[in-house]
């Protein structure tokens, strides 16, 4: 009798959509936040924000003069702000926005540098989340005050690269690869991309030096990627749905299935009911970390690099004033 043939990839949609939809698959992808301010429609992401906060008051007018004033104390008694809906200003002030409003409908209130940090949460590897975030409540804090801003830019940018290089050794090198190094390492490389992008704005460097930039991240991710596989296949689990046969009654009807498990980094996991043989356990597990890296959209960060170099001479061209109405 000869031996099973193995299948390579039994039920491995659904074996994803179970992990996905039970939430055990990390997330490493660069957040929403920043892709929706890091690229050429800023200006009118914020102005749809903007319009859409502004009537959530509409009906109750008192709130609605209390909101204006509140958001023009933060952005300094100033009504404009020139190039206001430009990238990280832009990403700024959409976080006033949301601070002003949560703090009129007494809901809970954090200020930027809090905000930022829930995007890059509470780990060693924050010290990436916590650059940029004082970084950029000094962008509020020197909104009317060009001269300043570029010294904290210069500075800020210098530490964020420095920590990328020391977060991505870390990933690399001394094998502390993990999905939130590496999803707090895209954002920061994203941040650190256009804060290059607003010294140009702003006069004070070449172009050349955020191309350069995106091109090194760019080619730097396919290794990360690599050993973020690797890490995948270490700490997934995965064990197949198996029938039961209670020896004290003849199989049959009494036969009953064991579900299976899905299991990461040993506290995350959920039940399955898929089937397959032991043999294929290696190969499931391989399936899904490819599903994973794949329908996660991770190789999207390329193309967040790639689009903002082909897109480096119109993103230093971008201007848009914020106006407050």
């Amino acid at each position: 009798m000869g031996n099973r043939q193995c299948n390579s990839t039994p039920g491995i949609d659904s074996l994803y959509y179970t992990a996905e939809t039970s939430g055990i698959i990390p997330d490493v992808s660069i957040d929403n936040t920043f892709l929706d301010y890091l690229g050429l429609d800023s200006s009118v992401v914020l102005q749809q924000h903007y319009e859409t906060v502004q009537s959530s008051f509409l009906l109750q007018e008192t709130q609605l003069k209390a909101y204006t004033k509140d958001l023009l104390t933060a952005l300094g008694q100033a009504a404009q702000i020139t190039n206001g809906s430009v990238g990280l200003v832009a990403l700024v002030i959409s976080l006033i926005i949301d601070i002003v409003a949560h703090k009129l409908k007494q809901q809970h209130v954090v200020d930027v540098k809090d905000q930022i940090r829930s995007i890059f949460a509470e780990e060693k590897v924050s010290e990436i989340g916590d650059l940029v975030a004082e970084y950029l409540k000094r962008v509020q804090l020197n909104l009317h005050n060009p001269d300043l801003l570029v010294d904290d830019t210069f500075n800020y940018e210098r530490l964020l690269s420095f920590q990328l290089t020391k977060v991505r050794n870390s990933m690399l090198k001394d094998g502390h690869m993990n999905p939130k190094a590496l999803k707090y390492w895209l954002n920061g490389a994203a941040v650190h991309s256009h804060m290059l992008i607003q010294l140009v704005r702003m006069g004070k460097i070449d172009k050349s030096t955020p191309v350069i930039a995106c091109k090194m991240y760019n080619d730097q991710i396919p290794d990360l990627l690599n050993s973020y596989r690797d890490y995948l296949l270490k700490t997934l689990h995965v064990s197949p749905q198996t029938k039961y046969c209670d020896p004290k009654f003849s199989c049959g009807s009494q036969t009953s299935m064991i579900p299976g498990i899905i299991q990461f980094e040993k506290s995350k996991s959920v039940w399955h009911h898929t089937s397959f043989d032991s043999c294929e356990r290696e190969a499931v597990k391989k399936n899904i970390a490819n599903k994973i890296i794949e329908s996660q959209k991770i190789l999207n960060a390329r193309e967040f690099f790639k689009k903002t170099i082909e897109n480096m001479d119109k993103l230093i061209n971008q201007q848009g004033d914020f106006h407050i109405s």
